[in-house]
């Protein structure tokens, strides 16, 4: 294995054995979320208007409203 290689990629290494060490533990529980649903999404990527309202609603963000 390449050296540079290696000494970039530990930081992922060592969270995947963070990660997998606390799922065992039962500190934490993954559950997969489908492209279609990941919310964060709406903060990183364009997205079209359907999507966006749908993301908007699942986070519970609320539209601007006017006061009379």
């Amino acid at each position: 294995m390449d050296a540079g290689y290696h000494a970039r990629a530990k930081h992922a290494d060592i969270r995947h054995h963070f990660v997998r060490e606390i799922v065992e533990r039962g500190t934490v529980e993954l559950d997969f979320v489908d492209t279609q649903h990941q919310l964060a999404d709406m903060l990183a990527k364009g997205l079209g208007t359907k999507i966006l309202m749908f993301l908007r609603e699942a986070t519970g963000i609320k539209g601007k409203t006017t006061v009379q």
